[in-house]
């Protein structure tokens, strides 16, 4: 009905099962307007220059991925990160705990580690992770253990705690 209601406001392939989805990301990362944001969040969100993330689907802002100091590019769902160092770690930041990709910025975080795992660039153009978590994370679809290491490609897809 809204669809049909409004045609001058949605894409014509846009269905009714799409916006119940879209409604219900919204929903569990508090962006609708009649929820409130926790004080923890938005300081995140502040402090975000400082890991060079850009959280693209909250501002509707890009910037282009590459620049000359831009190594390679993480992307989530919510947040993606320009990797500018050949050594990155990956993880749940805390107070005590500071990390460059914190992936609770990403989704329901709490059955990821601290410090989850560390990705590297070798001299040789490859990256690696290093899985230093507790629990087993996928590189397209293949388990890595905790202690493990597994070379990255090029648009491998990353799968921690359900967060991808």
């Amino acid at each position: 009905d809204l669809l049909s209601k409004h045609p001058e406001v949605f894409y014509m392939s846009r269905t009714a099962k799409s916006l119940q989805v879209h409604w219900q990301l919204m929903k569990q990362y508090y962006l609708l307007e009649d929820q409130t944001v926790q004080k923890r969040e938005i300081r995140q969100l502040e402090e975000l220059h400082r890991w060079q993330v850009l959280v693209d689907s909250i501002t509707g802002m890009s910037s282009p991925d590459f620049d000359t100091q831009t190594l390679a590019v993480s992307r989530g769902r919510m947040v993606r990160y320009l990797m500018r160092s050949r050594e990155i770690t990956l993880g749940r930041a805390t107070k005590d705990n500071q990390i460059d990709v914190d992936l609770s910025l990403e989704g329901p975080a709490w059955k990821i580690s601290r410090k989850q795992g560390v990705i590297k660039l070798k001299n040789n153009g490859d990256f690696f992770i290093a899985n230093e978590g507790r629990r087993a994370l996928y590189i397209d679809g293949r388990p890595v253990l905790p202690g493990s290491k597994w070379k990255l490609n090029h648009n491998s897809v990353v799968e921690i705690s359900g967060l991808r």
